[in-house]
């Protein structure tokens, strides 16, 4: 029976020993395994810590794409309003033109802008139509009273122009303060001829050609073009000049239509 108690108690003896070597140890025990865990829980930080930049970047990237297109479309929205100031900055300016040589006074008149221009077949298309009272033959100018053309075909919200350069066209005209009297016939490709005016009195390059009352196509006194070139004859009494249009029509951007005179 002693000998059984004494084995028992060196059992528990030594136990206590080891859980006291235990308690005495620990901070060793403990410093251990932070060392050998210290590499892989950095690598765990690393990779937490690079993880949570890539979703902040990949949140910065998704805030400044949403950002950016708002831009785009707040730029566009202002190109626009730009666009539209300009286009009535440039009708202003025509109009103020036009007040100034006393077209809005002498005609009543319907503003359009062109929308195509077909320059080698001498036409173009206005945005007004029959909703805005236009009919076909009405006469088309600009804002410094010049003869342009005239409504060859209507549609409900745009028009065809056809120019005084264009080869069916013909009609009066005469050289300014000269008295000289001819009839003017469209050469195609914006070319123009005064033809059937007589020698006398002597017709001269730069003179001022204009529209006449006679036949009652366009009301007198429109600006047509000037003498650019005279052709000559011998034999023939009368003789024809071609005329250096007084429009530039591939920079015209907005016309009159003239709906009474």
């Amino acid at each position: 029976m002693n000998l059984f108690f004494k084995k028992n108690f060196l059992i528990i003896l030594i136990g206590i020993l080891i859980i006291s070597s235990f308690n005495f140890y620990q901070k060793e025990i403990r410093n251990f395994f932070y060392s050998v865990s210290q590499s892989f829980q950095k690598n765990l930080w690393v990779k937490g810590a690079n993880v949570s930049d890539f979703s902040k970047s990949l949140f910065k990237s998704t805030v400044l794409k949403r950002e950016n297109e708002e831009l785009k479309k707040q730029n566009q929205e202002l190109f626009n309003q730009i666009v539209a100031l300009q286009g009535l900055a440039e009708e202003n300016k025509t109009l103020r033109e036009a007040l100034d040589v006393g077209v809005q006074k002498d005609f009543e008149l319907v503003i359009a802008d062109l929308i195509a221009k077909d320059l080698s077949g001498d036409f173009l298309i206005i945005n007004k139509g029959v909703s805005d009272g236009l009919s076909v033959g009405f006469p088309v100018i600009t804002a410094q009273k010049a003869l342009i053309g005239k409504v060859s075909e209507v549609f409900e919200n745009f028009s065809q122009v056809i120019l005084i350069s264009h080869p069916q066209i013909s009609f009066p005209a005469q050289i300014y303060e000269k008295g000289i009297t001819g009839i003017v016939k469209g050469g195609g490709n914006l070319r123009m001829f005064l033809e059937k005016i007589p020698r006398d009195p002597e017709t001269k390059e730069g003179d001022l050609i204009i529209t006449t009352s006679l036949g009652g196509n366009f009301p007198k006194n429109l600006l047509i073009g000037q003498v650019e070139k005279i052709q000559k004859s011998d034999i023939e009494p009368l003789q024809k000049v071609e005329i250096s249009p007084f429009v530039n029509i591939g920079e015209l951007e907005i016309v009159f239509i003239i709906t009474n005179f």
